[in-house]
């Protein structure tokens, strides 16, 4: 009986210290969702930026500023619509 008790209280801590540690790891989520959604939005800001420069025929410095977007994300190059890839030419 005294035996089973141990083993019960045991268990129970175990359980408690699992979910100490899975707090952090949660945390640890939360940061990286929110730098990822900071960089996502930076990226959106800067294609609009571009895509502003192209409207306004300044085409030199639109370039200029799709070149930099892609030496900091360059797995974006993947994905460029058609009027990109051509600015880059």
């Amino acid at each position: 009986m005294m035996q089973l008790k141990q083993n019960q209280q045991r268990q129970r801590s175990e359980k408690m210290a699992g979910r100490q540690f899975a707090v952090p790891s949660m945390a640890a989520k939360s940061t990286l969702l929110l730098e990822l959604e900071i960089i996502t939005a930076e990226v959106a800001n800067k294609f609009k930026r571009i895509d502003t420069l192209i409207a306004e025929g300044n085409t030199r410095a639109a370039k200029a500023q799709l070149v930099e977007l892609l030496a900091a994300h360059p797995e974006l190059k993947v994905y460029l619509p058609e009027q990109y890839k051509q600015l880059l030419q």
